[in-house]
């Protein structure tokens, strides 16, 4: 559910940035999936956590009717926002240091 009323408040730029960030490591992570031969089914349940959320990856594995992957998507899911996690804060206090 979603109030589009504010659609045409975003600014262009803005909009353009997460759509290329989004889609951009979406590209990168087939483009790698495809070099280091990675199945099709791993490619999209880790896809589903790093875009969704690891709620979202038992959903994904029943649709696919393979419940094996659920903990390979939940491990991504979540080693995913650690790493996030750790490389904003290390990279606020580098934007704080350099710009005071």
């Amino acid at each position: 559910m979603i109030d589009a009323g504010f659609i045409d408040q975003i600014n262009p730029g803005l909009a353009w940035f997460v759509l290329i960030v989004v889609f951009g490591s979406l590209a990168l992570h087939a483009l790698f999936c495809r070099l280091l031969n990675i199945d099709s089914d791993t490619f999209i349940i880790t896809s589903v956590a790093a875009i969704c959320s690891p709620p979202f990856v038992p959903m994904v594995a029943t649709a696919l009717k393979t419940k094996a992957i659920v903990l390979s998507g939940i491990t991504a899911g979540v080693v995913g926002y650690a790493l996030a996690n750790i490389l904003a804060i290390s990279s606020a206090y580098i934007f704080k240091s350099v710009f005071p």
